[in-house]
């Protein structure tokens, strides 16, 4: 990714660079020495389908997918889908996506210097004031305490 941006930053300039990471929840382009933050999968599990589930989750934090939907591209059933979230993970599915999307949240806003509202949104809250909750209710400390901190 960040060779690409830097051809792009050489061909049509900071703008479109920007414009770019925005799309990509990132906030700048890494020099070369800089370490590239490793992405892992969030669960190891030999369920095909609960890995994938888990997969689509992790592609869809700006807009997420309801469960009811998850379930029908994977041709089973949400209890099925709840059922195997709850035998291998300890929780139901929108907890687990919630946390995938707080623990997004909290990168950014360690990591970037895009607004909290810009976070929200990012993560795929709709307002602002639920982000705020969730955020504070899963780490114990609200989104704009952590950028105060950091």
């Amino acid at each position: 990714m960040d060779m690409m941006l830097a051809l792009l930053s050489r061909d049509h300039g900071e703008t479109i660079v920007q414009e770019v990471c925005n799309k990509l929840l990132t906030d700048r382009i890494r020099s070369a020495n800089q370490r590239q933050r490793l992405l892992k999968s969030s669960v190891e599990t030999s369920d095909e389908i609960l890995a994938s589930v888990v997969d689509l989750m992790e592609k869809n934090i700006v807009e997420p997918i309801s469960i009811e939907h998850i379930s029908e591209i994977f041709g089973c059933s949400r209890r099925n889908i709840e059922r195997k979230f709850e035998t291998e993970l300890g929780c139901s599915p929108a907890r687990f996506y919630l946390r995938l999307r707080l623990e997004r949240a909290d990168y950014l806003l360690r990591n970037s210097t895009r607004s909290i509202s810009e976070v929200a949104t990012d993560t795929g809250f709709r307002f602002f004031s639920h982000f705020s909750k969730a955020y504070r209710n899963h780490y114990g400390v609200t989104p704009k305490q952590v950028r105060v901190s950091n």
